[in-house]
């Protein structure tokens, strides 16, 4: 019994200070694995039956500093396809930006890593592909971007996405050339700004609750 609360002392520490904290600090390895065992089936099965979670792919790498290895396809265990973003732009010479954009989310406790990619936009009968990728935080967004230009070795630079009047836009220094192209290729990265909106609300609302419980539930099972 006093095993039992021990370690779920170690798993309220925890959960009361989130970080590196060692929730299985003192079990051996093999119970390592089957408490993570037990929390990963915990959390699949009550997220599984869930219909309020946002309907993308995403997992979880880590709880509190610890490797935790889960990936989640909502929506009946079934693959999204991918989010098709179509919008006319804004700007003189660029005629349409479309393109396909995978989102796959990786949820970190704090931290979400949404890969966001193809991009094609005409731009006075030229073609340009974009590809970004962004770390999505609480306060940036930085993002590295790669363009190809008619499919020569791509050029990369790095951009910083910022909220203006409620548009996302990327702004790319001195790089003048394609900062108004990119501005519209990556207007449409608003989705990430929704994606994000939903993984938060998804975080704080629906998942770290069933990740406490799950904790509690695989602390009362395994005994030092």
């Amino acid at each position: 019994m006093f095993s039992v609360l021990f370690l779920f002392g170690l798993v309220s520490t925890a959960l009361s200070f989130p970080g590196p904290v060692g929730v299985t600090e003192g079990l051996p390895e093999l119970q390592v694995e089957e408490f993570f065992d037990k929390v990963a089936v915990t959390v699949f099965s009550k997220l599984s039956k869930s219909t309020d979670l946002p309907e993308v792919n995403w997992g979880i790498d880590s709880i509190y500093g610890i490797p935790f290895k889960l990936r989640i396809q909502t929506k009946q265990g079934k693959l999204e396809s991918p989010t098709e973003v179509k919008r006319i732009t804004r700007v003189s010479g660029v005629q349409e930006a479309s393109g396909t954009a995978h989102v796959e989310g990786y949820l970190y406790l704090g931290k979400l890593q949404v890969t966001y990619e193809t991009f094609t936009v005409n731009i006075f009968g030229l073609e340009l592909t974009g590809k970004a990728m962004a770390n999505i935080n609480e306060v940036t967004t930085p993002v590295n971007i790669h363009i190809y230009k008619n499919s020569v070795k791509p050029q990369s630079t790095t951009a910083t996405i910022g909220e203006l009047n409620g548009y996302v836009t990327v702004h790319l220094g001195s790089d003048t050339g394609y900062q108004a192209v990119l501005n519209y290729i990556l207007d449409a990265v608003f989705i990430l700004r929704y994606v994000h909106d939903a993984f938060r609300w998804a975080f704080f609302q629906s998942i770290v609750p069933i990740i406490e419980q799950a904790l509690s539930e695989a602390a009362t099972t395994i005994t030092l």
